[in-house]
């Protein structure tokens, strides 16, 4: 494939992925709703990989050990936006 071929193709993936998203359309108010929260909780998709990124960024935290380990709790606050499934 020549490289005016790959510029082409990378450049529909990037308008394809960037267009199909629905926050891409309009204002986020406009598409995610109560009905659209349900889904996406329901999803296991979903649910997986927001446990992955909310384990990962504890584990970046480097928090000290709790009291499982001889240690103190640790509190963290979570003020992002969503349907709440990191804090689960």
């Amino acid at each position: 494939m020549e490289l005016a071929e790959v510029k082409s193709v990378l450049k529909f993936e990037f308008y394809f992925t960037m267009m199909s998203r629905p926050e891409s359309t309009g204002h986020a108010s406009l598409f995610y709703n109560a009905k659209e929260a349900r889904k996406y909780d329901s999803s296991s998709r979903m649910v997986g990989i927001q446990r992955e990124i909310t384990e990962r960024a504890i584990e970046l935290l480097r928090l000290p050990p709790g009291p499982r380990e001889g240690g103190r709790p640790s509190f963290v606050l979570d003020v992002g936006c969503g349907s709440g499934l990191s804090g689960q």
